[in-house]
């Protein structure tokens, strides 16, 4: 699988700290200065960046399953530390699968999208809002499913092949 997964990985020592841009003179008493948030890279899988706001969010996902489930999570720092290498093993599989040409088209998304909604007894209507209520939007929620199925086609494709 080593060959199948080439993962550049790269920490980047960025301080998260504001950005200050200049203004001219009688800028700063027309509008006040605003503060900027900037998202620092945390690794970079070939050529794509993985970045904090990306980690912390599949974090908050895995601790509000985790807590659906009443299961303890690790200590913060493992658990970053689990879910940057999940990240990192996604996104090169995901390149990979783009490379070989493996793609998973919109109608395929939607029949799991149903199927989930069904397993749960819930309208695609109550489905759509049940996520908004996990503060997860439907279009990210699409992006998952469509990761898990090229993930579930590559392992299939290599299994065949063996």
């Amino acid at each position: 699988m080593r060959e199948l997964i080439s993962i550049l990985f790269a920490l980047a020592l960025m301080s998260s700290a504001g950005v200050a841009t200049a203004q001219p003179a009688g800028a700063a008493q027309a509008a006040p200065p605003r503060a900027l948030s900037v998202d620092r890279v945390i690794a970079i899988v070939n050529d794509e960046a993985i970045t904090q706001h990306e980690v912390d969010d599949a974090k908050r996902i895995v601790l509000t399953k985790m807590k659906q489930q009443n299961v303890q999570p690790p200590a913060s720092d493992v658990l970053e530390k689990q879910v940057l290498e999940r990240l990192i093993t996604e996104r090169s599989l995901m390149q990979y699968a783009k490379e070989t040409g493996l793609r998973i088209d919109d109608t395929q998304i939607e029949r799991a999208i149903q199927r989930i909604a069904q397993d749960n007894k819930l309208s695609p209507e109550e489905f759509k809002k049940a996520l908004a209520v996990e503060k997860i939007s439907y279009a990210k929620y699409r992006d998952d499913i469509r990761g898990e199925l090229v993930v579930q086609r590559l392992r299939e494709r290599e299994v065949e092949n063996r």
